[in-house]
């Protein structure tokens, strides 16, 4: 044993994850990294895939920040938004000119409040 342990956050630092990830469920797992990938810039960090080829585990970084993803499974409680009939959640990319990144809307992204004025911080 290590006379000097770390913490588990400070573990999951060392794999580019902090103490508090969101984890989403969706219908299509795969699309939706697919998708994060090409509108975010999103780096595939991991995937695992289940018996029937569904994603059991999966997580990206977008901007050092990971985002961990998963398949519905119903019989497990995993709900996507579809299956809900929507979702609560948003996801916010903070980007460092908000008038020179306009790739964002072309890659179907909508821009959100930094896009009408409102002051963050």
């Amino acid at each position: 044993m290590s006379s000097n342990p770390k913490s588990a956050a400070e573990l999951a630092a060392n794999f580019g994850m902090h103490s508090v990830s969101p984890h989403l469920v969706c219908r299509g797992a795969a699309d939706a990294i697919a998708f994060y990938e090409q509108a975010f810039g999103a780096t595939k960090m991991m995937v695992l895939p289940g018996p029937d080829g569904k994603i059991m585990h999966g997580c990206v970084s977008i901007n050092g920040s990971s985002v961990m993803l998963v398949d519905e499974n119903p019989e497990y409680g995993l709900k996507s938004p579809t299956l809900l009939g929507g979702s609560p959640v948003t996801m916010h990319l903070i980007v460092d000119d908000v008038d020179a990144d306009r790739q964002g809307p072309r890659r179907g992204c909508h821009r959100g409040d930094a896009d009408r004025g409102h002051v963050l911080g």
